[in-house]
């Protein structure tokens, strides 16, 4: 029988970074030059919030400012009326801000609609841009809770991702709100979705169990909690990052009412700055380091250069095993789960093509040899040679 020796160090040191804390699933392209896609992110799990007298939070520039920001702890979650009470002393949670309304400098997230414009000139000055960003300036709570980790889509980013991925109207447990599909989506079993909004937001209805599934599939859902000035479940408008000047700023805006149904072109909508709109963030997708993936690709073929003319069936399966792992290599929407689970199945697939080729050797072992054969117990194969028991492996058993 022929040895068989690889080394699995690489395959059993796999990093394990995993995604950022509060990012759904969902990967979504939303800024290509041709076959250069150069922005993939993923949403928060819910809609932005904060509550002034919860704690304090860090930003960029201290350790400790006040109030503490969150995401929903649902994709459908709304704070409705309870909006207008925000304030410097309210103990509650708020959704809908200013544009810019980050806290940096004067523009508080409790920020008053009774101002012409929220932020002041300095937005232009160099460096302080990304100060008035709720994600780049503000730790979130429950998104990693550190500055810098979440951002804006911008109005050509929004602009791409209706172009790009298919979306609706829909609702969750009776809560209205704008669905949307990512890459690579694929529908759970049992569930059905119907693409548009012609029949408003009853054009698709999830329970809170269905809907589960569909953001686990990696589904995005932008409940319509209108804006401050009229707070419903029939609009939505979702800050982007865009300031057109120092008194209006763009925004994505859908609705289902009595004056119609339909989504604006957030490169076309622009808004007063001080109309209190939701604010969605979203992540970068973290790219995955690839060096242990590529360890383990390597060893496993060593593998199969060992066993493919002895056993051309085994190594045939193995192939297969690793040109999947070579695919998520290669594919721009791996992050480091996506290797892990590579690695981890490429270390199944070297297992048990050894363990094929181990009893295949086995077989003709006992053929050849009189002293030796093999026996199974309790479903295991065991070797008996010259009176002593040995596991597949080598390791004495008896």
């Amino acid at each position: 029988m022929k040895k068989i020796s690889i080394l699995f160090a690489a395959l059993l040191c796999a990093g394990t970074m995993m995604a950022i804390e509060g990012a759904l699933p969902g990967k979504f392209i939303v800024d290509c030059e041709g076959s250069n896609c150069t922005m993939v992110v993923q949403f928060s799990s819910g809609n932005l919030q904060y509550n002034a007298m919860a704690g304090t939070h860090a930003t960029v520039l201290e350790d400790a400012a006040i109030g503490v920001w969150r995401f929903a702890p649902h994709q459908w979650d709304t704070i409705g009326s309870a909006n207008l009470n925000a304030s410097e002393t309210y103990d509650g949670w708020i959704s809908l801000f200013n544009f810019g309304a980050s806290g940096y400098g004067s523009m508080a997230p409790y920020a008053p609609a009774n101002i012409l414009y929220n932020v002041d000139p300095t937005f232009w000055e160099e460096g302080a841009h990304s100060y008035y960003k709720f994600g780049d300036y503000n730790a979130i709570s429950n998104g990693g809770n550190e500055p810098g980790k979440w951002r804006n889509l911008d109005s050509y980013n929004w602009y791409y991702l209706f172009r790009r991925y298919p979306h609706a109207f829909g609702n969750i447990d009776g809560t209205n709100g704008l669905i949307i599909l990512p890459e690579k989506w694929q529908l759970p079993e049992g569930l059905s979705f119907t693409e548009g909004y012609a029949a408003g937001y009853a054009t698709n209805a999830y329970t809170v169990d269905d809907w589960a599934a569909m953001e686990a599939a990696g589904a995005v859902f932008l409940p319509a909690e209108g804006e401050r000035s009229k707070i419903d479940n029939l609009r939505g408008c979702y800050w982007s990052d865009y300031m057109e000047d120092k008194y209006q700023a763009s925004y994505l805006g859908f609705w289902a009412n009595e004056y119609g149904i339909g989504i604006k072109d957030p490169e076309e909508s622009i808004a007063y700055q001080s109309k209190g709109y939701s604010v969605r963030l979203v992540t970068l997708m973290e790219p995955a380091d690839m060096t242990d993936l590529q360890a383990a690709i390597d060893s496993a073929y060593t593998l199969y250069n060992e066993i493919r003319n002895d056993y051309p069936e085994i190594a045939t399966q193995l192939l297969d095993a690793i040109l999947q792992a070579e695919s998520v290599m290669k594919d721009k929407l791996s992050d480091q789960q996506d290797a892990n689970q590579a690695i981890t199945a490429l270390q199944t697939a070297v297992q048990t093509a050894q363990d094929e080729v181990t009893i295949q050797g086995i077989e003709n072992l006992c053929v050849d040899q009189d002293e030796t054969r093999k026996i199974i117990m309790d479903g295991a194969v065991y070797i008996i040679s010259n009176g002593t028991i040995y596991d597949t492996r080598g390791t004495t058993v008896q």
